[in-house]
């Protein structure tokens, strides 16, 4: 880069141009090139672009709902695509009427909907690792789940997923800890309700224990 400047500064001194720039002033032009810092990362996402306090107001729905229901427990809800769907769109229904706060969050419609968007955005990505490809390009032994027996199960081809015992397309992956986790909320929940802990509940958990070899 020095070299080109140089070049630059006897172009100038041919044209009789100097005058206005000084050679002095030129060499402090030359040092600050060199001694910047330089950081390639044109076309990498801007992270300084995202509304941080609108993100705030997602972030508090999620917390809502994890003191609520439990950590994570919106990606273990039974068909979870179609009611996020329809919450997404009553909230939209709302704050398209003017109602602009959700009455019972105190929070804006808008991070609800933006919530349930996430939420949906999160399905689809799971859905998409757990395609099975029906005719591979070069077909080996199948992977079945050695719980179910099915080759859809997340389980089939991770061992860190729960089974779903289920062989249909587009299967949402649960992991094991969180599939346990919240079938112990739910324990919890029925138990503060009943004030009883009941032998299905202790049967339930000794077989998913058993089911997954945990000691």
């Amino acid at each position: 880069m020095r070299n080109l400047y140089e070049e630059a500064w006897r172009e100038l001194e041919k044209s009789n141009k100097v005058s206005t720039l000084s050679e002095k002033t030129w060499g402090l032009i030359l040092d600050e090139e060199e001694n910047t810092g330089k950081k390639f990362d044109m076309g990498k996402p801007l992270w300084n672009t995202l509304p941080i306090k609108e993100v705030e107001q997602i972030v508090n729905v999620l917390t809502m709902g994890a003191k609520k229901y439990g950590l994570d427990n919106w990606k273990i809800v039974p068909n979870a695509k179609d009611r996020y769907e329809n919450a997404m769109m009553r909230h939209y229904s709302a704050w398209k009427q003017g109602e602009l706060i959700d009455e019972e969050s105190g929070e804006s419609h808008l991070a609800h909907l933006a919530c349930n968007a996430l939420f949906l955005m999160w399905m689809e990505n799971e859905a998409k690792k757990n395609v099975v490809l029906e005719y591979p390009l070069i077909r080996t032994e199948m992977k079945v789940c050695k719980i179910c027996g099915n080759k859809r199960c997340p389980r089939a081809n991770d061992l860190r997923y729960a089974c779903n015992d289920s062989n249909e397309p587009h299967q949402i992956a649960i992991p094991v800890e969180i599939a346990y986790r919240d079938m112990l909320n739910r324990h919890n929940l029925e138990y503060s309700e009943t004030n009883v802990r009941t032998e299905e509940h202790q049967k339930e958990e000794k077989e998913f224990k058993e089911k997954y070899g945990w000691k």
